[in-house]
């Protein structure tokens, strides 16, 4: 089988020269033990020496460089394709498994990297998917005017996804059985918590529940400016209470939350990150 792989965003520029993109197979086959395939990608400036630029690595593959792959870059489809098929028709989209992260509007510095004139950066790319079967993929690099496009054969993914979701299922055990030495009307920590942790938590989580106790009390009327503002002059009662049985939701499982506070994508221009299987 054949499937295709399309990334979704590319690094955006400036400069006057257009860079250059690259994606090659980090094994052939790869064979699915420990991790997911992974891909090479590269971008160059063929610029000459004086010519440089600072290149966004927001939502990129660039970001695995630094703490991994933070967002959806890439759609997974199959079977069918190729590097000369017409990516549109390659078939059904793979589910993504990785992170997805929030982080503030403004771009941070340490969000942007410097290229110039003969210089390429390389970074290898997990490839988190729901990975259905055995076969043949072809990696190909969005917009499609770059050009980059590379193929592989993926072996072992019956075995490497059961074993995926035995350890999504352990991780859901471990949580419930944490979850019964808690009081009922408590969240849960983990131990990479300290009692520091511990202390802020209990203040966050606190101001969190008095928010959604303010959100749920809210109508269209008792809260008529901040539903204009969000949902537009003409909600009906009708409509604002399918927002409203969203915030008795998120009521009702705030003390089911467990924190764990050594998360691998902290940094100072992320403020939150979640998993499809959370």
């Amino acid at each position: 089988a054949v499937l295709v792989l399309v990334l979704l965003s590319v690094p955006t520029t400036t400069a006057a020269t257009a860079p250059a993109y690259g994606l090659s197979p980090v094994s052939d086959p790869a064979e699915l033990h420990n991790s997911h395939p992974h891909v090479l990608f590269t971008i160059s400036n063929p610029g000459s020496a004086t010519e440089c630029d600072m290149i966004s690595t927001r939502d990129t593959p660039l970001e695995a460089a630094r703490v991994g792959t933070l967002t959806k870059n890439f759609q997974v489809s199959g079977p069918g394709g190729g590097c000369a098929s017409d990516p549109g028709k390659a078939g059904k989209h793979l589910r993504y498994l990785g992170a997805e992260v929030r982080r503030p509007e403004t771009e941070g510095p340490k969000e942007r990297v410097r290229l110039c004139g003969g210089e390429t950066r390389r970074v290898e790319v997990e490839l988190a998917y729901e990975w259905e079967h055995d076969g043949v993929y072809t990696v190909r690099l969005l917009p499609l005017s770059t050009g980059a496009c590379t193929s592989f054969e993926v072996r072992g993914s019956v075995g490497f996804m059961a074993g995926l979701k035995a350890k999504q299922e352990a991780g859901k055990k471990r949580a419930r059985e944490e979850r019964a030495a808690f009081s009922a009307a408590h969240f849960t920590y983990d131990q990479s918590c300290t009692s520091s942790h511990v202390a802020a938590l209990t203040k966050w989580h606190a101001d969190a529940k008095d928010k959604l106790a303010n959100a749920q009390a809210c109508t269209e009327s008792t809260c008529s400016t901040l539903v204009d503002t969000w949902f537009g002059a003409s909600t009906t009662q009708s409509e604002f209470s399918a927002v409203t049985a969203n915030f008795n939701t998120m009521a009702a499982k705030a003390d089911l939350t467990r924190y764990h506070c050594a998360g691998s994508y902290c940094q100072s221009y992320i403020f939150a990150y979640v998993y499809p299987g959370d």
